[in-house]
């Protein structure tokens, strides 16, 4: 297509510009009433340095290894109750064409910004003066080649956007592209030979006293004391009168598991040929269900799930259960704190976490196949040994905390709560959390509930997508899962009856200075739960968003995008819920609002045109090609379909009731679930709006 182009004789010279250096630091501060959270962000500038040699490639490793060392530095103290800030990184990259720069941030506590910057800046003096540990960088090593040596396997499978973006810096900023392949041999042949002496040596290098320039941003309200550039600037001399210690970096010898379980066995075989699936059914009675793939090259996806969730529990537990999931995660598991298990998973590339949901608690994970047995062995320990650590628990409440106390000067979270509020009948379970729930955190209440969630192992189902072969893996989930406590309980979810609004609701939130408005309208009511009419449903919010994008963005120009989505649910009842949301100028919501409106009436009388219904068929039958080719989608999808007593098989009937859609079939979707006598519409106006928001 583009051959016949012809590029310019002469073409004109790019233009750069310089951005000047500076001896002392540049400082700007940033109080505003609407900011949502406390950030600092240090900038070391330079020039950009060039991409075109082996011995850039090389510094550029160096420099990447330091920086990862310290970032796991950082981690490990934003873990500790005591830490003044949430979370802190460290990094460097392009800031414009001829400048780049090291940067430091993070976002901090209420009112700890200034105990933030000096915290970070006196973990990067530590480093200074006494360097990194020989075991930090062969850590930092191995997982360094991991993850080349899997975006390497992986090479055939990468996401064209990916490529693209490769090919734009190699063209736009004359970076060097010269290929994974070859990218894969320059880690095998430099990381082996970076010194630890040559990484401590790029301190100085990396924070300069010069070229820095220091942002601080940060809610303005009363009580909340706004740092001085002066006490900003004494910062950065009275790190180095500190009298540091260095840093200890202590690795645990022990195994993840000193002692194997006694094995379970299989006791049961069962095959859905027309899927590829095979399914165990263990001794402990657990349910087992492999697909194997070949859509990547050393990829296993994993779920596992049981009914019950918060659901089962009652309201005075009710916070310790929505939280218990979130302190496991961030604890470590068995004889191991949250920063020795990552540093005794360095070099492997597995992941995995759990989560107790409204319904159902499960676990959900990955691992490339050398290393599946450590994906066994956690999945064993954490049914078996999790834990939630004090100092993460008060951590937790720290974080919490500051990001309660921020969340509620946020239009658009205030927005979205009340969106929530009204959907749910305003019941207890479904109010956004607040303050209040500070005093309801119970560490040990937590523990409690998450060990009596997953206290039945054989009332789960585990999943196993990707390069998985079941007789390959037997004897792992034998000893590991298998052997897992049975409890035969055979649970299900509680209806806790939270049901919907009747007929119309319409709530205005007023809050803002921005002159921008956003709009939800929510329709909603029973659905009957068969494929026809979830594609049905499916290819409704896929017409009513190319046609409002059309006539709304395009024609009317009244917003850059509308939303448009659907959510049936079977569970604890067959509903179902149709979202439109968009963005634009207060002044123009109630005319936008009416044509949306008056789009939906025209399309549940004449249905969409055919060319809409052509083009909604070939977005869904392309979009159902790409979810089959994926491990993860097929994972839930096996999962949503044993979860309710179905057959996967059913999976591939989909494609098939695309097909058969056509204009009639959507008309009549629209006919039933956008009835504008039932919904709910919530709108975000800013202060000092003339008049609320009108309209259906």
């Amino acid at each position: 297509r583009f051959t016949g182009i012809q590029g310019p004789s002469e073409p004109e010279p790019r233009k750069t510009y310089t951005v000047p250096p500076n001896i002392a630091p540049i400082i700007s501060i940033a109080a505003d009433k609407e900011a949502t959270g406390s950030s600092f962000r240090l900038y070391v500038k330079r020039p950009v340095r060039p991409l075109r040699s082996f011995a850039d490639y090389r510094a550029l490793l160096v420099e990447s290894l330091y920086h990862s060392m310290l970032q796991s530095r950082l981690d490990e103290i934003a873990r500790r109750s005591d830490s003044p800030f949430l979370s802190a990184y460290s990094g460097q990259g392009r800031i414009v064409r001829t400048l780049e720069a090291v940067v430091l941030g993070g976002a901090a506590k209420e009112g700890k910004i200034t105990e933030s910057l000096d915290t970070v800046l006196t973990e990067v003096e530590r480093v200074k003066r006494f360097g990194f540990t020989e075991s930090e960088l062969a850590r930092e090593k191995r997982n360094t080649l991991t993850a080349i040596e899997q975006s390497y396997r992986e090479r055939e499978n990468r996401q064209s956007s990916s490529l693209a973006s490769e090919y734009i810096r190699y063209f736009l900023e004359d970076e060097a592209s010269p290929g994974i392949e070859f990218e894969y041999g320059l880690y095998q042949r430099f990381i082996p030979t970076i010194t630890l002496d040559e990484i401590n040596r790029l301190s100085d290098y990396l924070f300069p006293a010069e070229n820095r320039v220091l942002t601080i941003g940060l809610p303005e309200k009363p009580g909340l004391s706004v740092p001085t550039e002066r006490g900003l600037l004494a910062l950065f001399d009275n790190v180095k009168k500190k009298t540091l210690e260095p840093y200890r970096d202590d690795v645990s010898d022990l195994p993840l598991i000193s002692n194997p379980p006694a094995p379970g066995s299989v006791t049961g075989t069962n095959t859905i040929p027309e899927a590829g699936i095979t399914e165990w059914r263990l001794s402990n009675g657990a349910r087992v269900l492999f697909k194997p793939t070949d859509f990547k090259t050393d990829e296993i996806i994993f779920q596992a799930f049981s009914p019950g969730g918060v659901s089962v529990v009652d309201d005075a537990n009710f916070i310790p259960a929505i939280t218990a999931a979130d302190l496991v995660n961030m604890s470590g598991v068995g004889v191991f704190s949250k920063t020795e298990l990552e540093k005794k998973l360095a070099g492997k590339d597995v992941q995995l976490g759990v989560w107790i949901d409204e319904l159902q608690e499960g676990m959900s994970g990955a691992s490339r196949t050398a290393d599946f047995d450590t994906l066994c062995k956690l999945i064993y320990l954490y049914f078996t040994a999790p834990k939630i650590e004090p100092d993460v628990f008060l951590a937790y409440r720290d974080q919490l905390q500051t990001m309660l106390k921020e969340r509620s000067s946020s239009p658009e979270n205030v927005f979205s709560d009340t969106l929530q509020i009204v959907l749910a009948n305003n019941h207890l379970r479904a109010q956004p959390l607040t303050l209040d729930i500070l005093p309801k955190l119970d560490r040990e209440a937590s523990v409690r509930i998450f060990q009596n969630r997953f206290a039945d192992a054989g009332d789960f189902t585990f999943v196993f997508t990707g390069n998985v072969t079941p007789d390959a893996v037997k004897s792992l989930i034998e000893t590991y899962i298998a052997s897992l406590p049975s409890l035969k309980r055979h649970e299900s979810w509680k209806d806790q009856g939270i049901t919907r609004p009747k007929g119309i609701v319409t709530k205005t939130v007023t809050m803002g200075k921005d002159p921008k408005s956003t709009v939800a309208v929510v329709f909603h009511d029973s659905f009957t739960w068969r494929l026809p009419t979830v594609v049905a449903l499916r290819a409704l919010s896929e017409t009513v968003e190319m046609r409002l994008t059309d006539v709304i963005r395009e024609e009317a120009g009244g917003t850059y995008g509308i939303g448009v989505w659907d959510y049936p649910r079977r569970v604890p009842r067959q509903e179902y819920l149709f979202f439109i949301t968009f963005g634009t100028d207060p002044s123009r919501v109630d005319e936008l609002t009416t044509q949306i409106f008056q789009e939906l009436s025209k399309l549940a009388t004449e249905g969409p045109t055919a060319d809409e219904t052509a083009k909604v068929k070939e977005i869904l039958i392309k979009e159902r090609e790409l979810q089959l080719k994926s491990n993860s989608f097929w994972a839930a999808l096996i999962r949503n379909y044993t979860l309710y007593g179905e057959s996967p098989a059913r999976i591939l009937e989909y494609a098939g009731y695309i097909r058969e859609l056509n204009g009639d079939a959507i008309r009549d979707a629209a006919r039933q679930y956008l009835d504008q006598k039932q919904y709910v519409k919530v709108v975000l106006m800013p202060e000092n709006t003339p008049g609320p928001a009108k309209g259906n």
